[in-house]
């Protein structure tokens, strides 16, 4: 099992920059991304929410 010093959920500009500023360091540093490309899909007019 892989052990880590440090997860950073949300790989957008600040968990990046996170993960960057701790692997520099020598942590052993997990980033969990939602989408597959980083991305977020646009929301629907009528779903304000962004579950559609």
């Amino acid at each position: 099992m892989r052990q880590f010093d440090a997860i950073v959920i949300g790989v957008g500009g600040m968990g990046s920059s996170a993960i960057y500023h701790l692997a520099k360091r020598g942590w052993r540093v997990l980033g969990l991304e939602r989408y597959d490309n980083g991305v977020v899909p646009r929301r629907q007019p009528h779903d304000p929410a962004g579950l559609s």
